[in-house]
């Protein structure tokens, strides 16, 4: 039972980080999120509760207030800027709306909570260079733990500059990545700079919960960092 942990706020999570930290040497610099799920579909911690990721965003602004470094390293599937970008966008567009745990087989843009979705590059609905033999792999191989932009909640919430950097795991097990190079043949530079150029230029989110206290849109021209 967690939830005694989520009735803390992030402040209070990161008074009680600090007051470690200082009482060990100040072991640390900062703190790098790398949440995920979990091995077992079953499990509470298979999805993200908006609690988590409230805790999260807001841990983040008062240590970056505090002076501790920030960074994030999400799965590709929770921050997937390699999804189509739509026509004359120049911005990440944020869409709100309450029905964020719904997953809609063809907005491949749309955040989740759920971390136990199939692979998006991977599957037909999804992606229109997935193959069958694509499915056949990842059915086989039993693997459905990916995520749908969840950590794009936690950026707009926070705020894109509360971050020093963020590391993107294009290495995560069947990301759109891994896809994009041993499935379809693309030189792995070019996959990459596809992905920086969309960070850059900006892409849709849609189906993020209503942030409080927040922009209600975040400024692409800063992924850049």
């Amino acid at each position: 039972n967690n939830a005694p942990l989520l009735s803390m706020t992030g402040k209070q999570w990161l008074d009680v980080f600090l007051e470690f930290n200082k009482s060990n040497g100040f072991l640390f610099d900062g703190i790098d999120w790398d949440y995920e799920g979990h091995d077992d579909l079953r499990s509470p911690t298979a999805k993200f509760t908006l609690e988590t990721l409230n805790i999260m965003a807001d841990f983040s602004v008062e240590a970056k207030k505090a002076g501790l470094i920030v960074a994030m390293a999400p799965a590709e599937s929770y921050l997937d800027s390699s999804i189509e970008l739509q026509p004359n966008n120049n911005s990440i567009i944020i869409d709100y709306h309450h029905d964020h745990e719904h997953d809609h087989d063809h907005d491949h843009g749309r955040f989740s909570l759920r971390l136990d979705l199939p692979p998006r590059a991977w599957t037909p609905s999804y992606n229109h260079h997935a193959t069958e033999s694509d499915v056949e792999l990842v059915t086989s191989a039993g693997f459905s733990h990916a995520g749908r932009q969840c950590y794009a909640y936690v950026l707009a919430r926070a705020g894109i500059d509360t971050f020093d950097w963020i590391s993107i795991q294009l290495y995560e097990a069947y990301s759109p990545f891994a896809h994009d190079v041993h499935r379809r043949g693309v030189d792995a530079t070019e996959a990459i700079m596809v992905r920086v150029r969309r960070l850059v230029e900006g892409y849709t989110v849609s189906g993020l919960p209503l942030l409080l206290n927040s922009d209600s849109s975040t400024s692409s021209s800063s992924l850049s960092k």
